[in-house]
């Protein structure tokens, strides 16, 4: 018997070739939890080998999906931007660790993740209870894949089981029109919060009215907005690691843009700022200086993407309408733009997407109804002075 210690990212662990199985002949090794030290993993390997020569060793069960995930977590923070790894720790614990985390890693199979992300699909949100976006689904998918690729690399297992592993065709159709609001449900939600003199109605209307992402709202300072010109510049997002707030570069070089502001919403903005500046002559010295943000508490403190969300889920409770994430605003914004004849390359400036790609792919649904009018629409003015006999 041998056994031996060896690194894999930031932790050790202990290896220990057992006798091969009689039958099939298969090499039979024991891996052990990972250590902080190469130190504390010798002491474990001296153990372990101990343990055999008196006969005591008992193979412990193979490491589980949780520990490998939580160590290799732990490993791959160097690698990514803090908030690309934030986001990829809470995907893995999310809707990974807390539904399948107890199996083995080498028991392990791609049937695990069909089913695991056929259940997201229908019901993985943990706060709505309803689906998940097509779009996040594909990014656990991505991450728990680098995950596994890495445990194949290091001898971990012996195959990738998230290579062939399937996301449900069908799901991007099914809900497609499953979270977003009619424009009847999101006019009751605005028409309530402005009466019901909601803080938070200025920062609704503008997710709304101008289809940007959550942090790039909250990220706005009012250098930014040109009140004049209608015209806002969006050059810095707020998100979250590890769940505190923090300012952070847009999502991509095209997320760095300037798009126009309806004149309704500028009368908005008009009157959020006077009352900011009223506050702060009526308050001298409570207003946090710190920033200038647009959109923050009463007294001018940072508002946290993770309390904007709730605060959003909780409106739409109270004010009857059914549960959505913030994120279907900007699907809503753009459907409605699409149905309005909005051209695709102007959605893709104005959105902030990387290519006109992600463009046609998200609004599929929007464009197929637009080829469908055009095909009448055309043949109406082929035929509009004559009739076929």
């Amino acid at each position: 018997m041998k056994g031996s210690v060896i690194k894999k990212g930031t932790k050790w662990y202990v290896i220990v070739e057992l006798m091969r199985d009689p039958i099939t002949n298969k090499r039979n090794r024991s891996w052990s939890k990972g250590f902080d030290t190469k130190r504390e993993a010798e002491s474990a390997r001296i153990e372990m080998l101990n343990q055999i020569q008196r006969n005591e060793f008992s193979k412990p069960s193979s490491l589980s999906l949780k520990e490998f995930l939580i160590d290799w977590l732990e490993n791959s923070q160097t690698q990514y931007k803090p908030g690309t790894h934030s986001v990829m720790s809470r995907h893995l614990k999310n809707h990974v660790i807390n539904k399948i985390g107890s199996v083995k890693l080498q028991e392990l199979r791609t049937a695990h993740l069909n089913k695991l992300y056929k259940e997201l699909s229908l019901n993985g949100n943990l706060t709505s209870g309803e689906g998940l976006s097509i779009k996040t689904i594909k990014g656990v998918h991505a991450y728990l894949r680098k995950a596994l690729s890495d445990a194949e690399k290091w001898d971990f297992i012996s195959k990738n089981q998230a290579s062939n592993a399937e996301i449900p065709k069908d799901f991007e159709i099914k809900s497609a029109g499953h979270s977003i609001w009619t424009n009847d449900e999101l006019t009751t939600f605005l028409n309530t919060s402005r009466q019901a003199d909601d803080k938070y109605f200025p920062l609704w209307f503008f997710y709304a009215t101008t289809g940007v992402r959550r942090g790039e709202a909250l990220g706005l300072e009012w250098k930014d907005i040109d009140l004049i010109k209608g015209k806002c510049n969006i050059r810095q997002t707020i998100g979250c690691v590890d769940h505190k707030a923090v300012f952070q570069t847009p999502k991509t070089k095209s997320s760095r843009r300037t798009i126009a502001l309806p004149s309704v919403l500028v009368i908005e903005l008009k009157k959020l700022k006077k009352r900011q500046i009223a506050f702060r002559l009526q308050y001298p010295g409570l207003w946090n200086e710190e920033y200038d943000l647009v959109f923050t508490h009463e007294d001018g403190r940072m508002l946290h993407p993770e309390r904007v969300f709730k605060e959003f889920q909780r409106r739409s409770t109270r004010y009857g309408v059914k549960l959505t994430t913030l994120h279907s605003l900007r699907h809503g914004w753009a459907t409605n733009a699409g149905r309005s004849g909005v051209s695709p390359n102007v959605m893709k400036e104005h959105l902030g997407h990387s290519s006109i790609t992600i463009t046609m792919d998200t609004y599929s649904h929007v464009l197929a109804e637009q080829d469908e009018a055009a095909a009448e629409l055309v043949t109406d003015a082929i035929f509009a002075n004559q009739q076929l006999g």
